[in-house]
């Protein structure tokens, strides 16, 4: 007799205890792969309670979920994968980070000349993730362009200047890179949530708020805080600074002297300084002076923090702002007097506010932000490159100003557009039908 018996197959399991993440944070805008971490023989994957944010979506056959969320938020996941061996239900809570920076919102701005607070462009060198979460780069070696790790299955890729650092799925790190900058170093080790990075250090957070970091010794990639609780990390160049649950806060690298106490609910870095806000929307500032560092305006109200490269900008609870910091950035005494101002944005060494009626202004570069913003209603938008500022209407018109280096000049004419994409120099709109101009 022949007997023929059937495979064993492997029941759903999920690897929490090694680690796997049930936390995850992706950044607005940016084409990111998820692995869920549920193994098993055979699985299919289902979504059962919640949605997943618009442009997302899952791969039923592998547990993956991909593609480019629309909008931040936090959506809470029921993901159910079921096999011939069982099936087993797991609860996630997916968060979407705006990949645009506090001092950035709608523009590159100044993207390209400090640190992020979460990526840093590498110098020379690319990488990215396959569909399994294989991570693959190329160009300049010395920066990352290889020296890659093999295999599958990690989730997020962040650069400093010159070196890679990704994230696995059970949250243990791989470095590549210039082996001064943290192209070596990286923790072992599992159970990291995410990877921040400033020019030449990185620094990772663990689930119960611990932080390691490695780079360059002077300017971040050492002494981080002991001890966890910590919730948020932001960068200036060079150092990194972190944000407790208790609202106290701790820095290092070379931009050092956080304030003592607690109670702050978010901090907002520029090149050189770090201006934190208070639950009553009081703000203290330190770093470099003239960048911004001090001078910070007194009292409470305020609601947001904006920055440039040297610069800082405070809206206030009735629609007035603040500024200080250098000058020539639209510091100083530069900002527009009045109230019912209702959003701010950035360029290197601008901002412009809008009003509710959908008016402008701007100040910073003298004879490039201060007399050129245009003097009608209805916009509803504002991008920046490094130099200007494109604004958007209700009618899908668009009007540019500021330097004719990087967009400032030779904004499309006629209505439709409905969004606009701008990297350090130059601006792009697309219309409902997908055109580009």
């Amino acid at each position: 007799f022949l007997t023929v018996q059937s495979p064993t197959l492997s029941a759903p399991y999920f690897p929490q205890s090694a680690g796997a993440p049930v936390s995850l944070s992706i950044n607005q805008t940016v084409q990111s792969q998820l692995f869920l971490g549920i193994q098993g023989d055979g699985l299919n994957f289902t979504i059962t309670t919640g949605t997943l944010p618009v442009g997302m979506k899952l791969d039923g056959a592998t547990g993956w979920i991909y593609g480019n969320p629309a909008e931040p938020g936090t959506f809470p996941l029921t993901i159910n994968a079921t096999s011939a061996a069982g099936s087993i239900t797991q609860n996630f809570n997916l968060r979407v980070e705006s990949s645009l920076l506090p001092n950035q919102r709608q523009g590159a701005g100044a993207v390209y000349t400090i640190g992020s607070g979460t990526e840093s462009p590498n110098g020379a060198a690319f990488a990215g993730l396959t569909a399994n979460g294989g991570v693959y780069s190329w160009g300049a070696n010395d920066y990352g362009g290889s020296g890659e790790p093999t295999g599958t299955g990690y989730t997020q890729i962040t650069a400093s200047s010159n070196a890679y650092a990704a994230l696995k799925y059970d949250g243990s790190i791989e470095a590549w890179g210039d082996s001064r900058f943290g192209g070596v170093g990286e923790p072992t080790g599992s159970g990291y949530t995410k990877i921040y990075s400033a020019q030449y250090a990185f620094a990772a957070m663990k689930a119960d708020g611990s932080i390691t970091a490695w780079g360059s010794t002077s300017v971040g990639g050492a002494g981080a805080p002991t001890g966890s609780g910590y919730t948020k990390i932001y960068s200036v160049q060079f150092g990194f600074a972190a944000l407790k649950a208790d609202g106290s806060i701790s820095a290092w690298g070379t931009v050092v002297g956080a304030p003592t106490g607690s109670g702050y609910t978010s901090i907002t870095p520029n090149a050189g300084a770090y201006a934190a806000l208070k639950a009553d929307g009081s703000i203290t500032a330190w770093g470099d002076s003239v960048g911004g560092g001090a001078n910070a305006p007194t009292g409470t109200g305020y609601t947001k923090i904006f920055a440039n490269n040297g610069s800082y900008a405070a809206l206030k609870f009735d629609g007035s702002i603040a500024v200080w910091g250098n000058t020539n950035n639209g510091g100083g005494t530069n900002g527009p007097a009045g109230i019912g101002f209702v959003d701010v944005w950035s360029s290197a060494n601008g901002f412009a506010a809008m009003k509710v009626d959908g008016s402008l202004v701007s100040w910073g570069a003298s004879g490039t932000f201060d007399t050129s913003f245009p003097s009608d209603t209805d916009f509803t938008q504002v991008f920046s490159t490094g130099g200007s500022f494109a604004a958007l209407k209700t009618n899908g018109s668009i009007v540019s100003w500021g330097a004719t280096d990087s967009g400032g000049t030779g904004a499309p004419g006629g209505t439709g557009f409905t969004t606009i994409y701008t990297n350090n120099n130059a601006f792009a709109a697309m219309k409902a039908d997908g055109s580009i101009t």
